[in-house]
């Protein structure tokens, strides 16, 4: 953890009546603690019942093979204040659940234990080579690795098979490049007799993960590697991949609405694997990797961390744990139970499968391009204070593309003032 006083930890510790909870807190688990065999209490995502009871089976053989139980807690989730909170007062689980910014918080606060020692007790270095190489960067820190990734995503062109051939026109393969991306939106985009758009050729949600590709394939760079306290986003590039997509916006070939890809009324969706969850099998779906830009090739990808507290009481039980948990077996049968893009390589193909027998009325085709494209992608950068995304670039970037505002002023006083705020926290 940062010892000096202006650390996220200290500051949180001195909110009125913090350390009371967390004391509190402490004394009640400690009284309901049993003496005797250890528990272990570990965070997983909110899930539906089905998921709950199955993984608590799944859990139930990790006590038979070690006689180590494990109570499924809340998941902290983004809820930095709170896991800060139970960690200060020495009640954090001992295996925590954390994403989006959370996990780079934690890492920086001192609040993950380094696995570096028993990955190399005890020779687990295949698991690591099995991890998509980018999720394994999202837990790593000056040489030490803070946690496993626990799963995986990644981006990727959804298409409406149906449009395509309704159109006569053949669906793209995955060398495609912006232009052609472009051509087959204007192509495919169908407007009424009133000149009002019914079909869009291309649909995105204005989302940070649905740009960052499109910045990344423009070569722009959102931050320098090692300054997560700039914005760096007043370049050439950030401009090329920003007037692409205003362009797109403002011919009407490419919508932004939620609603028109799920609702069957546009032809392509650039996306992540989450995306089958919400399709209703209403149409036939075709998968095929994201369009080539400028700068070449680039995807991103985005997990999870599971991590082991770094105050935890029960360190090699906890690490058990991780060690059985990421077991190719238990992998398996848990990917068949949540159905999430695997973290390991090797179990790609067997995703491609559970997608299919989960989702036996859609129709689906290409998925191997999620795991292919996997290997080149990387994940998100994170800025030292998450909250710059949300009230400054993204506004920006809907300026621009939704609005038309000129993207070279837009971007220029954006990121001014969007560095200016971040040192401000120093």
């Amino acid at each position: 953890m940062q010892k000096e006083d202006g650390s996220i930890v200290v500051r949180l510790a001195r909110k009125n009546g913090m350390l009371i909870v967390c004391a509190a807190a402490l004394l009640a688990l400690l009284l309901t603690s049993a003496a005797g065999a250890v528990t272990l209490r570990v965070t997983l995502a909110s899930v539906d019942e089905r998921v709950q009871s199955g993984t608590e089976a799944l859990f139930r053989q990790f006590t038979e093979k070690t006689g180590i139980d494990v109570e499924i807690v809340n998941t902290y989730g983004t809820d930095f204040d709170r896991l800060a909170v139970e960690f200060i007062g020495g009640v954090a689980a001992d295996v925590l659940l954390t994403w989006n910014q959370l996990p780079d918080m934690a890492m920086r606060n001192g609040m993950f234990l380094d696995l570096r020692p028993y990955i190399e007790r005890h020779g687990r270095w295949d698991l690591l080579a099995d991890f998509i190489p980018g999720t394994v960067e999202m837990a790593t820190r000056d040489g030490a690795i803070y946690g496993f990734p626990f799963y995986s995503s990644s981006g990727a062109m959804f298409y409406n098979v149906d449009m395509f051939q309704s159109a006569g026109v053949a669906p793209p393969d995955r060398n495609w490049t912006w232009e052609e991306f472009a051509d087959l939106a204007a192509r495919l985009t169908r407007r009424g007799g009133d000149g009002i758009t019914e079909v869009y050729g291309a649909h995105s949600t204005l989302g940070w993960l649905n740009v960052l590709p499109w910045l990344w394939q423009a070569g722009a760079q959102v931050h320098p590697v090692d300054d997560p306290g700039r914005v760096t986003m007043n370049t050439p590039e950030s401009m090329t991949a920003l007037e692409f997509l205003q362009d797109l916006t403002q011919r009407e070939i490419m919508t932004w609405d939620f609603r028109m890809y799920h609702y069957g009324n546009a032809a392509m969706s650039p996306s992540g694997s989450w995306e089958f969850q919400f399709l209703d099998g209403s149409f036939e779906i075709g998968v095929t990797s994201l369009p080539v830009g400028p700068a070449g090739r680039a995807n991103f990808t985005n997990t999870d961390i599971l991590a082991i507290n770094a105050n935890t009481e029960h360190p090699d039980e906890a690490w058990a744990f991780l060690d059985w948990f990421y077991t190719t077996e238990v992998q398996e049968e848990y990917l068949y139970l949540r159905g999430n893009q695997p973290a390991r390589m090797s179990l790609g193909l067997e995703w491609i499968e559970s997608v299919r027998r989960a989702n036996p009325n859609k129709s689906f085709s290409g998925l191997e391009a999620f795991i292919e494209d996997a290997l080149i992608a990387k994940p998100q950068p994170y800025f030292s204070d998450a909250s710059v995304i949300a009230n400054h670039i993204m506004p920006a970037i809907r300026s621009i593309i939704i609005d038309g505002a000129p993207a070279g002023s837009t971007l220029e006083d954006m990121s001014r003032v969007a560095t200016n705020y971040l040192q401000s926290l120093n």
